[in-house]
C-alpha cells in the first residue's frame, strides 16, 4: 500500500526534513489503511494476517511512541483473541 512506499522512503533517505515528511505521510496512510480494514470486519474483533502485518509494520516504525500507544494496545488485545498470547507468533511476523 501507499504507506509502505513512504516507510521505505523514510528508511532510505539521509535528509532529515525528507525523513520527517515521509514518516508523517507513512503514519497518515497507514492509519487510513488500518481504518479501512477495521470497517471491513465491522464490530467483530477478527482480522486476517495482512492486518496484523500492517499493524506490526506501524509499530516497528520510528513514529513517536505516544502516537503508537493505542496501536500497541490494539495488537495486544487482538493477539490475545486470535492466538491466546499478548504478541504475534513468529509465523505471522513480517
Amino acid at each position: 500500500n501507499l504507506a509502505n512506499c513512504y516507510y521505505f522512503l523514510q528508511q532510505s533517505t539521509d535528509s532529515e526534513p525528507e525523513r520527517s515528511r515521509a514518516m508523517d505521510a507513512f503514519f497518515y496512510f497507514k492509519q487510513r489503511f488500518l481504518e479501512g480494514y477495521r470497517k471491513l470486519s465491522g464490530s467483530v474483533k477478527c482480522q486476517d494476517t495482512g492486518y496484523f502485518q500492517s499493524l506490526q509494520r506501524l509499530l516497528m516504525s520510528e513514529c513517536p511512541t505516544a502516537k503508537l500507544a493505542p496501536y500497541r494496545e490494539e495488537l495486544k488485545e487482538l493477539c490475545m483473541i486470535h492466538y491466546g498470547q499478548p504478541d504475534l507468533p513468529e509465523k505471522v511476523l513480517l
